[in-house]
């Protein structure tokens, strides 16, 4: 399966570990923003669009599209702004399938058919083994 994963950028060696995880068990993972090396320098804005240009496309192609959030009560609680809000509402119509590792954090996150996951593992067990997702959080 080909799969986006989402997540503030400060979480980009997570997701590189998450990645592995998935290569491992046979998955393609076709987000590749984890991978960039950003220096903390202003960025053009030919630059910064054509990042927005490639996550779009990364996320048409997945059939996947897996967010990672923030707990509401972490030291980042107030850092909700960031493209993985508007990555996760382009993939509601963009890809076959969509969920949550993590606790919900706006409107969108509650609509029906979006699952949620303690953990990555998780997911990954209910996504492709037997197991439900938690739709109590």
């Amino acid at each position: 399966m080909r799969i986006y994963l989402s997540a503030r950028y400060p979480r980009a060696a997570e997701m590189r570990e998450a990645r592995d995880k998935l290569v491992a068990l046979g998955h393609e993972i076709t987000s590749t923003w984890h991978d960039d090396d950003v220096p903390d320098v202003k960025r053009s804005t030919f630059v910064i669009r054509a990042w927005a240009e490639r996550d779009l496309l990364e996320i048409e192609q997945a059939d996947l599209f897996v967010a990672f959030t923030e707990e509401p009560d972490s030291i980042m609680a107030g850092a909700r702004r960031g493209g993985r809000h508007a990555e996760f509402g382009f993939s509601v119509g963009a890809t076959r399938w969509h969920c949550i590792v993590g606790p919900r954090e706006h409107v969108i996150h509650y609509a029906d058919g979006v699952p949620v996951f303690k953990t990555l593992d998780v997911a990954i067990k209910a996504q492709f083994g037997t197991e439900e997702g938690d739709d109590d959080e």
